[in-house]
C-alpha cells in the first residue's frame, strides 16, 4: 500500500472512530456529520468520499464492530480443539457475549443491529476480508457432518435470541445476570439446533 493509499485509509478510520464515539455518546439522531468530520479533523468533503450519508457511516460501522467480535471469535476457537457441533457453536456465541460484557460501550452500539442481515453484509474493511461469515459458516456446517433444514434460518433464530437476551442480562442483570442465565440460553440454543437438525 502507497503512501497516498495510507493517508486515505487513515482518514477513514479517523472518521470511524470519530463517528463511533460520537454516535456512542450522543446517539445517531443527534450527531451530526458537522460533528464527525470536526472530531476527526478532515473537510466535510472528505466524508463524502467514503460515505453517502451519517446512516451509510452507521451501518458500515454497525457491521465492521459486529464482524470484528466475530473474528476474534474464530480466531480464540481456532486455538482450541472442539469436534462436537453443539460445543462449537457455544464457545462462539459466548466469546461472542464476553466482549459484550466487557464493554458496555459495544452492548450499546450494536444493540438493535446484532442481526442476521449485519452478519451476511459485505465485509468491509480490508483487515477483515479474512472472514467471510456465510461461507464460514457454510464450512463450519460441512466440517461438521450434520444436515440441517434452511440452516441460515436456524443462525437467524439463534443471533435474534442472543441479542436480545445478551443485552438484557448483560446490561440490566435481568431476568438474571448472564452468568446465571447462561445454562438456559445454552438449554435454548440446543432446542432450536435440535428443531432444525434432519434426522
Amino acid at each position: 500500500m502507497g503512501k497516498v493509499d495510507n493517508n486515505k485509509k487513515q482518514k477513514e478510520t479517523t472518521l470511524y472512530n470519530a463517528a463511533y464515539e460520537l454516535f456512542s455518546q450522543k446517539g445517531l439522531t443527534k450527531t451530526t456529520i458537522s460533528d464527525i468530520v470536526n472530531a476527526a479533523g478532515v473537510a466535510k468533503g472528505t466524508f463524502y468520499l467514503y460515505f453517502h450519508d451519517k446512516y451509510d457511516l452507521h451501518e458500515k460501522l454497525v457491521a465492521q464492530k459486529v464482524t470484528g467480535m466475530v473474528i476474534n471469535a474464530f480466531q480464540a476457537l481456532s486455538r482450541k480443539d472442539l469436534n462436537n457441533f453443539e460445543d462449537t457453536v457455544f464457545f462462539l456465541i459466548d466469546h461472542i457475549i464476553s466482549q459484550l460484557e466487557a464493554d458496555h460501550v459495544l452492548l450499546n452500539f450494536v444493540y438493535h443491529n446484532l442481526s442476521w442481515s449485519t452478519f451476511t453484509q459485505t465485509i468491509l474493511d480490508d483487515s477483515m476480508r479474512q472472514l467471510d461469515i456465510p461461507t464460514q459458516l457454510d464450512t463450519f456446517l460441512l466440517q461438521s457432518n450434520i444436515h440441517f433444514e434452511h440452516p441460515e434460518f436456524m443462525f437467524f433464530t439463534i443471533i435474534e435470541l442472543i441479542e436480545g437476551t445478551a443485552y438484557n442480562c448483560i446490561y440490566y442483570q435481568q431476568p438474571a445476570a448472564m452468568e446465571a442465565y447462561r445454562p438456559y440460553l445454552h438449554k435454548a440454543i440446543l432446542g432450536i439446533i435440535s428443531q432444525f437438525q434432519i434426522s
